[in-house]
């Protein structure tokens, strides 16, 4: 597992997990995601695509879910959220 600090703070981390069966799982306090595909993969940027949106904790009372006490093994529904794509297009666009 690696912790990733944002912007110099410790304000957001998120958690990084390289799992067997080889997939990617990212994780804050919130909520679990996994990385479902590479949707962009060109010279020095690389876009991938989410199954869920990670959302800061100061955000958490409007999420449905509740905070993740599970492991981050379990399973996980592949499902496509363009909302998810228009947030990493726009980091991308950002850096």
């Amino acid at each position: 597992m690696v912790a990733v600090k944002i912007m110099g703070q410790d304000k957001y981390m998120i958690n990084i997990t390289a799992m067997v069966n080889g997939s990617v799982a990212i994780s804050n306090n919130i909520v679990r995601a996994l990385v479902t595909w590479t949707l962009y993969d060109r010279s020095l940027v690389v876009v991938y695509a989410f199954s869920k949106v990670l959302m800061p904790k100061e955000l958490s009372h409007i999420s449905n879910h509740a905070p993740i006490t599970s492991d981050v093994t379990a399973p996980a529904v592949y499902c496509f959220k363009i909302s998810v794509v228009l947030l990493l297009l726009l980091l991308v666009l950002w850096i």
